[in-house]
């Protein structure tokens, strides 16, 4: 008898459910923009550090998208504390997600001068794909996120973040 190994159940949940995060997010970015624009791989990895981040989570979610994001940052300290860390910690789940969605056809990646990018493969759901069991405060953070992150650049929204 061959085993397979020990799978983590963890670990095979936390990647559809990260998948479905980026997805969604990536999604909603280009919706947001008409479709012209589509997020940098750096806005990418900075999603699941504040999504995944319960305080971050809730104070993101908890905004109008009539607040600016530096109005936000400035108002919630919680969203910069430990984001250095958090950043480097998820970015290898945050890339593994990326490959299961490019894998499943929901994303696809391509340069743009020569920077990467992320576009979605398809402008409704796909049948049985849709992430309707993802938190749902999540899913309200990714809303928010998509919205201010278009309006803002990559630099921008790191020196926001990133700032001491």
């Amino acid at each position: 008898m061959r085993s397979s190994g020990y799978i983590d159940e963890n670990l095979v949940k936390n990647s559809v459910l990260a998948c479905f995060l980026l997805s969604s997010f990536t999604h909603r970015y280009e919706e947001l923009t008409a479709r012209t624009l589509s997020p940098d791989l750096m806005k990418i990895l900075l999603v699941l550090p504040i999504v995944w981040h319960k305080s971050s989570c809730d104070a993101v979610r908890k905004k109008n998208t009539s607040s600016s994001l530096r109005s936000v940052v400035l108002e919630n300290p919680v969203l910069r504390t430990g984001i250095q860390s958090r950043i480097d910690e998820l970015a290898p789940l945050s890339l593994q997600a990326l490959n299961l969605a490019c894998a499943s056809d929901l994303l696809k990646r391509h340069m743009i001068d020569g920077i990467p990018h992320v576009s979605s493969c398809f402008s409704r759901w796909p049948r049985g794909s849709k992430p309707t069991q993802a938190p749902p405060e999540m899913m309200q953070a990714i809303e928010r996120l998509a919205f201010w992150f278009k309006e803002n650049s990559t630099a921008e929204i790191f020196s926001l973040l990133l700032r001491e």
